[in-house]
């Protein structure tokens, strides 16, 4: 199986105009921690856990981790106390909280903890993204691939979009 999930990730007022990136990160190149015992993985996409840092760079502090835990396994991952999070169980089913999160459903968390619990409620393994960031607080206005506060702003970046002044993505 193959499994894709696709994020956007809203930045602030000030950053939407920053020269636009890339980082390439290929599969083999995401940066896995385990624990002790070998019964919680998590490949770190953004952000940190046990003990492994990501390999790229994000504008806004965010958590992107993708757990597998073995059958009865728990974990408890650090969160910034303000960060907006949620998790999606991809296989499986999660309890946290006191809660059963089954496959292909997703538990939002409450802001403040400073920390999610994330055990292994199935026979089988636990597969669970774990996505947290900091809320920005601002009006969003969306159409298409644009995100911006206003519909003046999304109209000014489909009028630059059209003339060519996107800027460009330099190669590696």
């Amino acid at each position: 199986k193959l499994h894709g999930f696709q994020l956007w990730v809203n930045l602030p007022r000030k950053d939407k105009m920053a020269e636009p990136r890339y980082q390439e990160l290929p599969g083999e190149g995401i940066p896995v921690g385990r624990s002790e015992d070998g019964r919680v993985e998590a490949r770190v996409i953004a952000g940190e856990a046990l003990g492994v840092a990501a390999r790229i760079s994000t504008h806004t502090p965010i958590l992107s981790l993708h757990f597998t835990l073995a059958p009865g396994a728990g974990h408890t991952q650090a969160v910034p106390a303000g960060a907006n999070a949620f998790a999606y169980v991809i296989e499986g089913a999660l309890e946290t909280g006191g809660e059963r999160v089954e496959e292909r459903e997703f538990v939002v968390f409450e802001r403040g903890g400073g920390a999610v619990n994330l055990k292994n409620a199935a026979e089988g393994k636990l597969s669970v993204l774990l996505i947290a960031g900091e809320p920005i607080g601002e009006p969003v206005a969306r159409y298409g691939p644009f995100v911006m506060n206003s519909r003046e702003e999304l109209i000014a970046a489909f009028e630059d979009f059209r003339a060519g002044r996107m800027g460009r993505i330099p190669k590696n």
